[in-house]
């Protein structure tokens, strides 16, 4: 309900406002309806919500694939596989961009052409969110197109059927640069945005390969970083901010897991686990001075590592 109390009145006052800077604020806000059900999406995926794994599909297809334009099933296998392995070296798709070094083993292996981005990767790391968005519906329909799903009709009707509303959306914004404008500000706050509540989850934590990885309880703490919140926080992150916690209960629903917080950290305590939490602000700072650290070779000049 609250996803549809945010979407709603977007959507209304796209049509109905005519001033180009109050729609395009309304695109911002867009965004941020956009990864709010992209968050809903989230938890619907871990049923967290729902039980039913028919129900759970159908829910997914109307937040992933015609609200968002994402293929749902490309978004669940995707994230399972995060789940399974995260920060993996190199069985984490999360870990995996060809403008970002987050492993020592990725630095030489970025294609010559990409690695001076690369250099710089802490700066530039926040102009590249706004692209994200646009690659997962590429990349979703790429999977839809190569039938690695299961309800592949159902879900190409539903991409299809966003593509139809959005660009009738569109059409009713006065004019097409402007319609054009609102279609960019949107995505790109809906990447900056999302880039924002999911980079910090695991970014610059312990790396883990085939020859390292631990026990389930070890492995999903360490790789993971807890944000400290409050209602706001919570709000804004989807819950996702207790991060160790999603890991290692990954369908408890997110207003109840903020309650075996506490247990965890005792568990960890008692088993020498590190649990690392920190501040919104020194998550971006820690995120960012991996991603710093991670491309040093790079500006020293280093040759070491595989070439592409």
């Amino acid at each position: 309900m609250l996803v549809a109390a945010v979407v709603v009145p977007t959507i209304a006052m796209a049509i109905i406002f005519s001033n180009p800077l109050l729609i395009l604020g309304v695109a911002v806000l867009a965004g941020f309806a956009s990864v709010q059900a992209e968050m809903l999406g989230h938890d619907v995926g871990h049923r967290q919500t729902i039980r039913s794994a028919r129900r759970a599909d159908f829910a997914g297809m109307l937040l992933g694939n015609l609200l968002l334009g994402i293929s749902y099933s490309y978004w669940i296998t995707k994230h399972n596989k995060h789940h399974a392995f995260p920060n993996h070296a190199t069985k984490d798709p999360d870990g995996d961009y060809p403008v970002l070094a987050l492993t020592p083993q990725q630095v030489f292996n970025r294609p010559k052409l990409l690695r001076p981005l690369v250099k710089y990767q802490a700066f530039l790391f926040l102009f590249w969110l706004p692209m994200q968005p646009v690659f997962m519906k590429v990349r979703g329909a790429l999977s839809l197109r190569r039938g690695h799903v299961r309800h592949r009709l159902l879900e190409t009707a539903a991409l299809a059927a966003h593509l139809a509303l959005y660009s009738l959306l569109l059409w009713q914004l006065h004019s097409w640069p402007l319609a054009l404008s609102f279609a960019a500000v949107h995505h790109a706050a809906m990447g900056v945005y999302n880039g924002l509540v999911f980079a910090p989850n695991h970014k610059g934590m312990a790396l883990v390969d085939d020859e390292s990885r631990t026990g389930f309880l070890h492995e999903q703490v360490t790789t993971a970083r807890n944000i400290r919140g409050n209602w706001a926080v919570d709000y804004a992150f989807g819950a996702l901010n207790y991060q160790v916690e999603h890991h290692l209960f990954p369908t408890m629903p997110r207003n109840k897991i903020i309650q075996v917080r506490p247990m965890v950290q005792a568990l960890c305590r008692r088993h020498d686990i590190l649990y690392h939490e920190t501040s919104v602000a020194g998550s971006y700072r820690e995120l960012v001075t991996h991603l710093h650290r991670t491309s040093a070779p790079l500006r020293q000049g280093r040759k070491t590592g595989t070439t592409a």
